[in-house]
């Protein structure tokens, strides 16, 4: 499969979520567990927890890929499973009870190699979940690179590609998408992944085509007149 049609198909995915009111950031703001917020009861819970370069709660990299099914349960007709060259196999479970995207895995060779989290439910141990902004973000995590995902301007994304800030040596990264509602960006997915490894940008491999280093805390690089958080 090609790079422009892998990201459409993620594309597509993510608009037929929003259009059935799974994933609405103007909703998440009307309640705790739905405004990018851990609730109380997953902050007492060590399984919730997103630790760079290891684990996001109880799934860790290097798990067989049946361990994302134990944890998360597949739901016929929803939850889907794809197939990329270079990156895998990328599996997601839509979390419902939360109106959130949930958890994506990428799996090579039967085990897990990359876990994303756009749920809520998980979150670093200093807060940052789907939704925080970049401030909180800059504030806890020192040193990160910014690189622009290249073609990914598309609606659900709110005509922006998205930006990435990524900590090589950690195995942790942030993506950042535009909400044209609020107009600006907040965490879409937090990234773990191997300490000193690669990372894969929504269904697609690292690279010139793709991806595109920018100074470091860009948020509106380019076109979309570049700014930088403080």
């Amino acid at each position: 499969m090609s790079l422009l049609s892998t990201t459409a198909v993620m594309a597509f995915c993510w608009s037929l979520v929003l259009s059935v009111g799974l994933f609405n950031r103007s909703d998440q703001l009307r309640s705790p567990a739905a405004s990018g917020l851990p609730s109380r009861a997953d902050v007492e819970r060590t399984d919730t927890l997103i630790l760079a370069g290891h684990a996001v709660g109880m799934l860790r990299l290097g798990d067989p890929e049946r361990k994302f099914y134990d944890l998360f349960p597949r739901k016929p007709d929803i939850d889907e499973r794809y197939e990329y060259p270079g990156c895998g196999v990328d599996m997601h479970w839509l979390d419902l009870e939360r109106n959130s995207a949930g958890v994506y895995a990428f799996s090579q060779q039967g085990r897990i190699t990359q876990i994303e989290a756009s749920t809520p439910k998980y979150r670093t141990r200093e807060g940052i979940t789907v939704n925080s902004s970049p401030q909180e973000v800059r504030n806890n995590y020192k040193g990160m690179r910014a690189y622009v995902a290249l073609n990914t301007s598309y609606h659900v994304f709110g005509d922006r590609d998205l930006v990435y800030w990524v900590d090589w040596k950690k195995g942790i990264a942030f993506s950042f998408s535009y909400s044209d509602s609020e107009r600006k960006r907040a965490v879409y997915k937090v990234i773990v992944f191997p300490s000193g490894g690669n990372l894969c940008r929504e269904g697609a491999p690292l690279s010139h085509d793709n991806w595109r280093e920018v100074a470091p805390y860009t948020l509106e690089p380019g076109s979309y007149a570049r700014k930088t958080v403080a």
